[in-house]
């Protein structure tokens, strides 16, 4: 095989080099060709062309060539960027970096309540889903993150800061549900559908009964709900007028007196169970308690605060310091009985303290001891220098020793 078909024609060329015009056969003579003469077999952009290459088939190839590489460049520099967090690339984000001014209404905010952001590093996924903002009325909205009990982590962003914490846990409860496939209806809508899913559906209830599930939600709701739930509708859209409401009453009376008239069934024997409890508190529902997660602890346990759920984010979050955004932990056991792993922030500084305070001690009486040590020795002569030593390097092993015994 030649190692050059421009020079020496054995064989036919077929191919030229875009780089340096010389003519190979196949492509292993292309490759004796690179090595033969460094060549790259890349196009050179910034080459001398003459103006009669320009207006033919290989100019215009080669100019289109050099336009796709800029784009292409550009767009995987973009989508780099992207994943990495750099620059603003909406409006939520560039309101994001407006609120972290000095000036800004956020800072004056977390000044006012003595709340205390702690930064991740540029580009982690902690800093990059951080989306705490100001709004233009000066309002504050979070993200707040939802730890469960089996360790699956949410994310809800624009939390209110005057919300309570149980109406934000069923709002993000709902939009999960909406992310599951579930119609999506009114903010206030969603929100106590889910509650009033939970009492109108116990775990003995068919999954296919939809007409039994209906009557029993009517007959289950109290009369604010069935209100609120007409004025979430698209025909009444906002304002409520007493044609509706006498409507939603007669609804619900209508529904109440069908289902007390109906022979009693397997599939409603649980309703007539639930109609003395709360409708706001279904029969099945497990206790849940709101723990705020402590960061920057020593502790090998999770530091928990615990949370009024009727407390709003900003009572909640005052005189704290977070990571970012909060992270609020929900747990089925009350603080007085919670599992291992967890730790309340109180019993944390109790021990901080009974730990310091052990540290102290055993410093002072090492520091001590250790005095006594050096002005007891006897003046240290050239046969006994080592034995001196060997005492002191003794003492400072005690005090080590009880440095990692405390710690």
């Amino acid at each position: 095989m030649p190692e050059n078909n421009s020079g020496s024609y054995t064989e036919q060329p077929k191919y030229r080099c875009p780089r340096c015009q010389t003519q190979t056969c196949s492509l292993p003579c292309y490759k004796k060709h690179q090595q033969r003469a460094s060549c790259n077999g890349k196009r050179d952009p910034a080459a001398y062309q003459k103006k009669s290459q320009l207006a033919t088939a290989s100019g215009l190839d080669r100019d289109y060539n050099y336009l796709k590489g800029v784009e292409r460049q550009i767009d995987v520099a973009g989508q780099e960027a992207e994943d990495r967090g750099i620059g603003a690339k909406n409006a939520t984000s560039k309101n994001v970096l407006r609120g972290w001014r000095a000036d800004s209404a956020l800072q004056r905010y977390l000044v006012q309540n003595n709340i205390n952001i702690e930064h991740a590093p540029k580009g982690m996924s902690r800093q990059k889903n951080n989306q705490t903002r100001p709004t233009k009325s000066n309002r504050i909205v979070w993200t707040v993150e939802w730890l469960a009990a089996d360790g699956q982590r949410t994310l809800q962003h624009d939390c209110t800061e005057s919300d309570s914490i149980i109406s934000l846990y069923e709002t993000h409860l709902a939009d999960l549900s909406h992310v599951e496939g579930q119609p999506r209806g009114s903010k206030r809508k969603r929100v106590e559908l889910s509650s009033t899913t939970q009492t109108s559906q116990p775990d003995s209830k068919p999954e296919g009964d939809q007409e039994t599930i209906s009557k029993e939600a009517a007959s289950g709701a109290t009369a604010t709900h069935t209100l609120r739930d007409s004025e979430s509708e698209p025909q009444g859209e906002g304002d409520a007028s007493s044609t509706t409401d006498d409507s939603a009453l007669k609804e619900t009376n209508s529904s109440a007196a069908t289902t007390e008239h109906q022979p009693p069934t397997n599939s409603q024997e649980p309703t007539a169970s639930t109609d003395t409890v709360n409708p706001e508190q279904p029969a099945n529902h497990e206790p849940r308690y709101f723990y705020l997660l402590k960061t920057g602890t020593s502790s090998t346990s999770k530091v928990l605060l615990p949370l009024k759920e009727e407390a709003s984010l900003t009572a909640s979050l005052k005189d704290q310091t977070v990571q970012e955004y909060p992270t609020i932990i929900l747990l089925t056991h009350s603080p007085e009985k919670l599992p291992s792993g967890y730790i309340l922030l109180e019993q944390y500084l109790k021990a901080q303290a009974s730990e310091d305070a052990e540290l102290h001690a055993a410093l002072a009486a090492a520091g001590k001891s250790m005095e006594t040590v050096k002005t007891e020795l006897p003046a240290p002569p050239s046969s006994s220098s080592q034995q001196g030593e060997k005492e002191e390097l003794d003492a400072e092993s005690i005090l080590n020793m009880l440095k990692r015994d405390i710690r």
